[in-house]
């Protein structure tokens, strides 16, 4: 059985506190603030250990990304919970408590205002292939490379535009700026181009679906889960064939 790992994320004052206790109830072994460089640490000490079976990490908006990112390598049960309130509840909430804002208390605001404005802010980039479930649109074959995924559940997404549709109504139930993170493995080719081959051209249909909703965008290259992938290895190759091809 996987270990499970729950993010607690969003708005500070939203809540996050409320919910570690609740996870606490719920047998989660729960960390507030961990720090961010102290992560490689974690790996060995989750994944050899019974005890931590259960986890629970409160963390920033901020540095969710770089938790997010670390714990998505690892073969666990990962899911996110983003809190929000409305401004002048999160406001309510801290003049009654009298505690300072981590953003002041960093130095990043000087305002109560000025730190929630910047939160808001915060955009989270999503994986597009959280809705194919990794699979892509350049290659058939079963997936590699140490992707921790099936590839097929029920419903997913078989084309662009099923996609598309999937990730409109993803974005439209999830709170927070947002903007996608697209892999290499979804450029929606005219013809038979291999990974060594796509252009931006292959990607108008993303770019136009992007900007029709203000939304941004981040790029990945997809060097896993291709015949030019061996021994895991891309443009650190010992192979000249491989490094070449990438």
């Amino acid at each position: 059985m996987k270990k499970s790992i729950v993010l607690i994320t969003g708005m500070s004052g939203a809540g996050k506190t409320s919910s570690v206790n609740a996870l606490e109830d719920m047998g989660y072994y729960c960390i507030d603030n961990y720090p961010k460089e102290l992560l490689p640490e974690l790996k060995n000490l989750i994944m050899s250990s019974d005890v931590y079976n259960k986890i629970a990490f409160s963390v920033s908006a901020i540095n969710y990304g770089l938790f997010y990112n670390f714990f998505e390598q690892m073969d666990v049960q990962l899911r996110v919970l983003f809190l929000d309130a409305q401004d002048d509840e999160l406001l309510l909430r801290y003049r009654f408590t009298r505690r300072v804002h981590p953003l002041i208390a960093f130095g990043l605001a000087d305002t109560l205002e000025e730190a929630i404005e910047k939160l808001r802010n915060v955009t989270i980039s999503v994986h597009c292939w959280q809705g194919d479930d990794v699979t892509g649109f350049d290659n058939c074959e079963a997936l590699s490379g140490g992707i921790q995924a099936t590839g097929n559940y029920v419903g997913k997404a078989t084309t662009p535009e099923e996609l598309m549709e999937d990730i409109d109504k993803a974005f439209s139930l999830i709170p927070g700026k947002k903007k996608l993170n697209l892999h290499a493995s979804y450029a929606i080719l005219k013809g038979d181009k291999g990974r060594d081959e796509i252009e931006p051209e292959d990607f108008k249909e993303w770019v136009d679906f992007a900007k029709e909703r203000n939304m941004g965008l981040d790029f990945n290259p997809t060097f896993f889960s291709h015949p030019m992938v061996r021994d895991n290895l891309t443009l650190s190759s010992p192979d000249e064939e491989v490094r070449s091809y990438w």
